[in-house]
């Protein structure tokens, strides 16, 4: 058991030891690799029941990026009194004229940024799609804030 003691006293001795010298090392903090929001473009639509529309946008440089459903008008003047859904989703254009979706939400319309994240420099893309609950068009409005 004395055997086992000292071991363990050891250990804590070396812990506390190495626990002390965190307080005396110098740390350097890493340069942030992500750009915050320079330009704001505004992208606007007619969405069809069980439609996607695509909307393409050029990150300059890997930052910050924020997806906003401003508005939602039913094309007919009339529609429901609840607020609509869409969907929202970001991703990187493929070759065949489609987005591939990296990330999406369903969305109503608001202030707030339902999108908030990262994006790569580079070509992007934005897609609203319907989640299946359009009887009728659609005017839309988004905005995609990113660097």
């Amino acid at each position: 058991m004395k055997v086992l003691s000292r071991y363990f006293v050891a250990a804590l001795v070396l812990l506390i030891a190495a626990c002390g010298q965190s307080d005396t090392s110098t740390s350097t903090t890493e340069p942030s690799t992500t750009a915050p929001p320079s330009s704001v473009e505004a992208f606007s639509g007619t969405l069809q029941p069980t439609g996607t529309n695509l909307h393409s946008f050029t990150v300059r440089e890997t930052g910050y990026v924020e997806i906003t459903l401003i508005g939602v008008v039913p094309q007919l003047g009339t529609g429901p009194s609840a607020p609509i859904t869409l969907g929202l989703g970001i991703g990187t254009p493929s070759g065949t004229g489609t987005c591939m979706v990296l990330y999406q939400v369903n969305a109503q319309a608001g202030t707030a940024a339902q999108i908030i994240g990262t994006a790569t420099a580079g070509p992007d893309c934005l897609t609203v799609f319907d989640v299946g609950t359009l009887s009728q068009p659609v005017n839309y409005t988004v905005t995609v804030a990113h660097s």
